[in-house]
């Protein structure tokens, strides 16, 4: 008998008219419709409401229970009303003030960065130079044992993106070869989330540090054009030129949501209390070549292992668990460890969105960018403000103490303060 699946419709339409809603109260706070939010909200529509209703289409498999998709576009929902709220109507905190009128020349630096991520990278491509057509193939290779040497290279590519970024005296040759050389870089990575990024910090710093408001419509050709970008990742990494394949592999690609989804609707699943974030926290920033003890399955591979152990066998990265990861700690709690969370980040990114209209350093935009979803420290999975706030220090450090040479510039008009 054919499942008409009108509630797993109805539930998503719901969820993502609120979610749409939580967007465009941010869009009018910060009078632009391209936002810090605006990743965030295009990947949500994209993994948890379009991917999810392509696969129930294609597969005809809703992948939950009538709770489960309750529960979880609930979360979905409420969270990001939450974090809106908050952005909106929360008091920002107030940021010690830092010297204004002088700005950096980060020349040297950014180049410094890069070519030192491209060194760091160099061992993995040598030993993987028959797969370097097919980098995908060392993403998937390198998921274990190789996190030093890997994620040093991204650290590096993301630090020289963002001092490149501040560099106001750019000539033509020179950032076309700094592009495309981090651009060739990204690619070699085999990382779809690296490519993504470096696009959208270069969007935040146009937004937050540029003042450039985007309205109504052109946020529309903008979002179609991340889109596109985003489909277009996928299609080349995945090789193919069958758009239903294609299609179907998208659909397949959320598989976090219906993963979350088995956590949620196995009844002999034991709430273990934040002992699995704990665990995701602290192995995460242990490097496996200083502890060869440290485990396979500890946070969410806990939770791959039992759920999903083919892939977990084949040792190619663990399946997405979304919101599954604190519902197996929290269990029905989790919606308000989410909630609080959103809050949370959405109060400090007001404070840091409004001091950057004053204080735009490269040090406080990597802490906007943290909390505005893209960490220049590329540990997934992992809460890496404390971090992010010391190397923050560590450039206000050098800045202070003029171990980056600076030059006397005319700092650009801050926004004003409506809608702040």
């Amino acid at each position: 008998m054919l499942h008409s699946f009108a509630f797993e419709y109805t539930v998503i339409g719901i969820s993502l008219a609120i979610s749409t809603l939580a967007y465009f109260l941010i869009a009018g706070k910060d009078e632009s419709f391209v936002n810090w939010s605006t990743s965030s909200f295009v990947l949500a529509v994209g993994q948890r409401y379009l991917f999810q209703t392509t696969y129930i289409y294609y597969f005809s498999q809703a992948g939950g229970s009538r709770y489960a998709y309750i529960f979880t576009y609930t979360l979905y929902a409420l969270s990001s009303l939450a974090g809106a709220l908050a952005y909106c109507y929360l008091k920002p905190l107030r940021l010690p003030s830092v010297a204004e009128g002088r700005e950096d020349d980060y020349g040297r630096v950014a180049w410094f960065c890069l070519v030192l991520g491209c060194l760091l990278y160099s061992p993995i491509l040598i030993k993987f130079h028959q797969y370097i057509l097919s980098p995908r193939r060392i993403y998937e290779l390198t998921r274990t044992g190789y996190g030093v040497w890997f994620l040093s290279s991204v650290f590096f590519a993301n630090i020289a993106l963002v001092f490149f970024l501040f560099i106001k005296r750019k000539k033509l040759r020179g950032s076309v070869l700094f592009v495309s050389i981090i651009a060739i870089q990204a690619y070699l990575h085999g990382s779809k989330g690296m490519m993504f990024g470096y696009v959208y910090i270069w969007i935040l710093y146009r937004i937050y540090i540029l003042h450039k408001r985007v309205g109504l419509v052109k946020a529309l050709i903008a979002c179609s054009l991340l889109g596109s970008l985003i489909i277009g990742i996928f299609a080349l990494f995945a090789n193919t030129a069958n758009l239903q394949i294609l299609g179907r592999s998208l659909s397949a690609y959320d598989d976090g949501t219906r993963n979350a989804m088995l956590v949620i609707d196995d009844p002999h699943e034991d709430r273990s209390y934040g002992r699995i974030l704990f665990e995701g926290e602290f192995y995460a920033r242990v490097p496996r070549q200083i502890v060869p003890s440290k485990p396979k399955d500890f946070g969410s591979f806990e939770l791959a292992h039992k759920y999903n152990p083919a892939q977990y066998r084949n040792d190619e990265g663990t399946a997405s668990f979304d919101i599954g990861t604190i519902y197996a700690d929290f269990g029905p709690g989790s919606l308000i460890f989410s909630c609080l969370g959103s809050i949370m980040t959405a109060w400090l990114l007001a404070a840091y969105s409004r001091d950057l209209n004053k204080n735009a350093t490269p040090e406080r935009f990597m802490i906007f960018l943290f909390l505005a979803g893209v960490s220049v420290i590329p540990l997934g999975g992992v809460w890496l403000l404390p971090e992010t706030i010391l190397l923050a220090a560590a450039i206000r450090y050098m800045r202070r103490f003029r171990l980056i040479r600076q030059e006397t510039v005319v700092m650009a008009p801050p926004l004003s303060a409506e809608g702040r």
